[in-house]
């Protein structure tokens, strides 16, 4: 019973005072300044830790601000009790904690869109460790677009008796960008070959984008065999096919599937 009774002054302090933080917070925000001077001053200041307070920048991997982020912090004592708040134009974002003897954890959730689709990703600060609120601490954010993975299944109909033994790992894929990646950047081309992937087998760490795919056979000992690809919903097999991403059903993964088969 006492048990009980402390938790709950402790939750009821909690959220009074995460509201006055809360409101702090967003109006430190609201007043970062427009000069040079003031940038750079707001910068070192973001750079310098303070008491019951958490802050930091998101950027992606050229170090370009995301704004419009979620960042919250959340209260390892207390189930389900976060501070919350968004980064500002600049990428940065400032959390006022509660004066409460308490350690937390911080992460973030970023949304963008890609031809029409909504993509998720939950990020993970660079040094992602709990902290102390009292001591306060600055945690930054880095958000790399390398989420995508591809399926490839053999279809092994496709395949006669004079052929070495399939594996895998013989099997190289190209992916050429058709226009930039998630995030506007500029696509590069992908060579890599095939192997296991968590729940089945394929490439992974592939930026978000669209990518003319192509493949080729290198068995050992033998020439290199053409392959044609076909998109796992289509059945049409063809020397290059226009894959895509999109959030798989069974977990946070966001995934392209293509079945091969030698040339003919």
């Amino acid at each position: 019973m006492r048990t009980f009774i402390i938790r709950s002054m402790l939750l009821l302090a909690f959220i009074l005072l995460a509201g006055c933080a809360q409101a702090k917070g967003s109006a430190e925000l609201e007043q970062r300044g427009a000069s040079p001077k003031q940038q750079q001053k707001q910068t070192q200041k973001q750079d310098q830790i303070e008491p019951y307070v958490v802050k930091g920048y998101v950027r992606d991997m050229n170090g370009k601000p995301l704004s419009g982020v979620s960042v919250y912090a959340d209260n390892t004592l207390l189930y389900d009790s976060n501070i919350l708040g968004v980064t500002d134009e600049n990428g940065q974002y400032l959390l006022e904690l509660p004066e409460l003897t308490t350690t937390w954890r911080v992460g973030g959730k970023y949304t963008s869109t890609y031809n029409g689709k909504t993509f998720n990703f939950d990020l993970v600060p660079d040094v992602d460790q709990p902290l102390a609120g009292k001591t306060g601490a600055v945690r930054n954010f880095t958000w790399k677009n390398d989420s995508g993975k591809i399926y490839i299944y053999p279809s092994f109909g496709g395949f006669d008796d004079s052929m070495p033994e399939f594996n895998m790992s013989d099997l190289e894929l190209t992916l050429t960008p058709v226009g930039p990646v998630l995030g506007g950047g500029e696509g590069q081309t992908i060579v890599k070959r095939a192997g296991p992937v968590v729940d089945g087998a394929g490439v992974d760490s592939i930026p978000i984008g669209k990518y003319k795919a192509t493949a080729k056979w290198m068995p050992e000992g033998h020439d290199p065999i053409p392959m044609q690809l076909c998109l796992n919903i289509s059945g049409k097999y063809a020397d290059s096919v226009d894959v895509e991403f999109n959030k798989s059903q069974y977990s946070f993964a966001y995934l392209g599937e293509l079945n091969v088969k030698p040339a003919k």
